[in-house]
């Protein structure tokens, strides 16, 4: 075939699918993949019927999912492309869920495996013809519960007297060994041939004796499967292209509207902003507005070697905020940076919540808007851009901006997730996302001991100019310890701090649950989580920040966060003490996106060394965690950047636009050792990385297609969300959402909200003794597999939990 080709893949809503995708791209020359889901309407998206579209592709590949392939609901569209292939030989690749699809078309019983394999490789022991031929060393991922045996295909088949098991070293010593094949056909009536199988009798891959079909159970695309994996895809494109297309029409707009890879472009800047500037109108030209707010060029001074501390800093931070928003992001271990925020009764805030935009300026609600959850994240896009800045300024990684959080729930209605029916105890009880626009704020570089003091608001000289003398007397001051008075006020709060543990009983048997879906193959890996409640005093307006110097000093971490969003005339107060240890996302300034996924957890004790971690975090169950959120990561950033290869510069080859900078390494923190990995996406060569307002888009973009953290969840994200949600049967808020900013200048860096309490004003209650108490919510829990062990998951799950109780306890 010359020119162009075209791959259509069909997608059932999995989490690897677009790594598929990018293998096709990397694997055939000039192929153009479009994508669309199982549930498609073809008819009234490309006005044609299903079998007049399929015959403009010149092959399909079905792509893995969640579910079983006897559920019309789980494979959709699959069927009728086997059927409708069979009688046009179209060349179709079943992968995973399409493999099993095939299998059962031509009557093979699928079986549920006794060990589900999720997350882990095998070697693939095969013929040597069809698309195996000169392919050896076979090492495929699986993620799979359901399977096909080797014994159910016909017992007179002739089979190898044994195999190629490959050369690859680091696995057994006869695995350079090569054995004769001996060539059979299929017994009359019998349609799949068996071509490659694993050592637990089980069928890897099949193709079908008269019509271009194949199937792989393995999944090719993980970063896990090896380089013959590839040389598999090579082979069968070499197959499929033997079948030509000559007596098709071309008359189908390949590109689907919608469904097919999302460009990273920005939205057109005629546009129609929903939620930007003072009455909802657009931007007056050259001079964007938020309320009565113009742009203003930064203005900046840094006050080398400064002999401050943190805490210094944070606690001028917060007495200058008063009554006002209080917004700091700060490393107390590892990290470099910590971003304050000075806001005054004339920042404005930006919230969503129950269907509903609001821009507000202390209590006052400014203006309020219905739309959607993705309209709302557009308008603090719009926002943002509006107030983009290319001037220059200090190097340091925040100048201006939105600092707050996204809910997790707000993740769930991104990916259109509805909740059940929710009681009245299970109502959002916070805003969905809350953000402040912070003009005003002072960077702590603890690696070069620079505090820079920094504002966009017009006009404001004079405040930096104050902030500086005020930040000269603090640092001629030696740093006290917390004074007596402080000391006792919060031993007072700890002392009639009230816990609420979660019931063991009701935990381990959601595990159990979990595990049940698992072994039916609706989910590879489900992450469950629980919560403990918390009351304290609510007298005392310092309490909430009290607590989180203490939690910070208990648990040291390189995201913690201290966040109070005072109540309005439409949203409740919201106060969020973090430690998290995760990166979720980190947005530079030229684009380049970088997730940094946590899972697998060893809790630190006297006795516990590194060592000991490194040895039970290589066991499979850790590592499977990872590594299967490594690949959901991968798949969630090709969402956003495209799958194809790009050169990174002219002069450079093309090459894969996501990258695996680290994998399955641990990392040692105050109270855990983690696994964790490094996934990286560079920006496509039609980003200008000198486009201040292109960049903020691509990256806004990002937190559209990455949402919620897949290491809150499992995989495939969508379906484990909708399973989660069935099974907690309770909100998480902002547990398991994101903390974080998005710059003017472009870049952004959120956390995962782990080891995180938060509260809102609207559960302030008074107790029978008459006294005001504020309900705090701390969430924890963990990745349920297959090889989970129940009481294993309860330890995990409390052990988290206890590392910010600890901040609670006296």
């Amino acid at each position: 075939m010359s020119g162009t080709k075209s791959i259509l893949f069909v997608d059932a809503y999995d989490s690897f699918s677009r790594n598929i995708i990018a293998l096709l791209y990397s694997c055939i020359e000039s192929v153009h993949v479009t994508v669309i889901h199982i549930d498609t309407d073809i008819n009234q998206v490309f006005g044609v019927d299903i079998e007049r579209f399929l015959l403009d592709f010149n092959a399909v590949v079905l792509g893995p999912g969640p579910g079983d392939p006897r559920d019309q609901d789980d494979v959709g569209l699959y069927r009728d492309v086997w059927r409708i292939a069979a009688c046009h030989s179209i060349p179709v690749l079943g992968i995973c869920l399409g493999f099993q699809t095939l299998c059962l078309r031509y009557g093979l019983p699928i079986s549920r495996m006794h060990e589900p394999c999720h997350g882990q490789t095998k070697k693939i022991k095969s013929v040597s013809t069809d698309v195996f031929g000169n392919v050896s060393g076979v090492v495929a991922m699986n993620y799979n519960s359901l399977a096909v045996k080797k014994s159910d295909f016909p017992s007179k088949m002739q089979f190898p007297t044994s195999i190629d098991s490959g050369t690859d070293s680091g696995y057994s010593s006869d695995s350079s060994r090569r054995y004769s094949f001996q060539t059979y056909e299929p017994l009359e009536g019998s349609l799949l041939q068996l071509l490659a199988w694993d050592d637990d009798g089980y069928a890897m891959a099949v193709r079908h004796a008269d019509l271009p079909f194949w199937g792989f159970q393995f999944h090719p695309e993980s970063c896990m499967s090896n380089s013959s994996c590839h040389e598999l895809i090579r082979n069968w494109w070499a197959k499929a292209s033997q079948y030509t297309m000559t007596d098709r029409c071309s008359t189908v707009e390949r590109q689907l509207p919608g469904l097919s890879l999302p460009s990273p472009s920005p939205r057109p800047v005629h546009e129609k902003r929903l939620f930007s500037c003072s009455h909802n109108q657009h931007y007056p030209t050259g001079q964007p507005q938020l309320g009565n707010k113009s742009k203003a060029e930064p203005r900046w001074v840094a006050l080398k070697n400064a002999d401050l501390t943190m805490e210094q800093l944070s606690s001028f931070c917060y007495s200058m905020a008063g009554s006002d928003v209080v917004a700091m992001l700060e490393s107390s271990a590892k990290g470099r940076y910590c971003i304050y925020a000075f806001t005054d009764s004339s920042s404005e805030t930006v919230s969503y919540m129950n269907g509903k935009l609001m821009r507000s300026s202390g209590s006052q609600i400014a203006s309020m808007l219905s739309c959607s959850p993705q309209k709302a994240l557009e308008a603090l896009e719009d926002t943002t851009k509006a107030f983009s800045t290319d001037s220059g300024g200090p190097d340091v990684p925040f100048q201006g901006g939105f600092m707050g959080y996204i809910s997790y729930e707000m993740s769930l209605d991104l990916l259109n997730i509805h909740s059940p029916q929710e009681s009245p105890n299970e109502q959002r009880v916070i805003p969905d996302f809350n953000f402040v626009f912070v003009e005003r704020s002072i960077i702590f570089d603890k690696a070069t001991c620079t505090v820079y003091i920094q504002s966009i608001r017009a006009n404001d000289p004079p405040w930096i100019n104050l902030m500086q003398a005020r930040l000269n007397d603090l640092a001629s001051t030696s740093p006290r310890k917390s004074p007596q008075s402080t000391i006792s006020r919060l031993q007072s709060i700890l002392s009639s701090t009230v816990v609420k543990l979660p019931d063991h009983s009701s935990y381990t048997s959601e595990i159990l649950t979990c595990q049940s879906h698992l072994h039916a193959g609706n989910s590879y890996e489900l992450c469950l989580t629980t919560e403990a409640t918390i009351t304290t005093p609510a007298t005392d307006p310092d309490t909430p920040y009290l607590l989180y110097r203490n939690l910070n000093k208990h648990n040291p971490v390189p995201f913690a966060t201290y966040l109070h969003f005072p109540s309005t005339s439409a949203t409740p107060s919201t106060t969020i003490l973090s430690t998290s240890p995760e990166q979720f996302l980190s947005c530079s300034r030229d684009g380049t996106l970088d997730m940094m996924p946590m899972k697998g957890t060893v809790q630190r004790t006297p006795t516990t060394t590194l060592a000991d971690a490194i040895s039970i975090l290589q066991t499979p169950k850790e590592s499977a965690e990872n590594l299967m959120i490594a690949d959901l990561i991968r798949h969630d950033l090709y969402s956003v950047v495209g799958c194809a290869p790009y050169a990174l510069n002219p002069t450079s080859t093309r090459t894969d636009p996501v990258e695996i900078v680290k994998l399955n390494e641990v990392a040692t923190y105050a109270t855990v050792y983690q696994l964790t990995s490094h996934i990286r996406a560079h920006p496509p060569p039609s980003l200008n990385p000198f486009d201040t307002r292109s960049v903020i888009a691509h990256n806004n973009s990002a937190l559209h297609h990455v949402l919620p953290p897949g290491s809150m969840t499992g995989a495939p994200k969508k379906r484990s969300c909708e399973i989660l949600r069935n099974i907690e049967k309770r909100n998480r808020g902002v547990y398991s959402g994101i903390i974080g900013y998005m710059d003017v200048r472009g870049g952004g860096c959120w956390s995962v909200a782990i080891r995180t309490a938060w509260s809102s004003g609207s559960e302030d209650r008074v107790n029978k003794e008459g006294e005001q108490r504020k309900k705090w919510h701390v969430g924890a829990g963990g990745a349920v597999t297959v090889l989970s062990e129940v009481e294993g998951e309860w330890q995990e799950m409390m052990g988290k939990l206890g590392s910010v109780l600890r901040g609670f306890k006296s």
